[in-house]
């Protein structure tokens, strides 16, 4: 479950800090998705992961942000793209 995302501002290549828990996957395959793009994604702990926003050729907005682990795919966040 996602619960925090910061900073609420970022362009491409920034890295964003999701805030939550479960982050475990039993497979050991972490996605994160920006705006339905796949992003790199490092998750340190169970209850945070890092992810570089991608260029996501789309004008400055409000995306959407979420975390597939083996159990499932989180809620969505979101952040201002700029």
């Amino acid at each position: 479950m996602l619960v925090s995302v910061e900073p609420r501002q970022a362009g491409p290549g920034s890295v964003l800090v999701l805030g939550g828990r479960g982050f475990f996957s039993a497979n050991g395959v972490i996605v994160a998705e920006v705006a339905g793009h796949p992003a790199p994604t490092r998750c340190p702990q169970q209850s945070q992961c890092e992810v570089t926003v991608p260029d996501l050729h789309r004008r400055a907005g409000k995306v959407p942000i979420s975390i597939t682990t083996s159990s499932g795919t989180s809620n969505v966040v979101f952040f201002e793209y700029l």
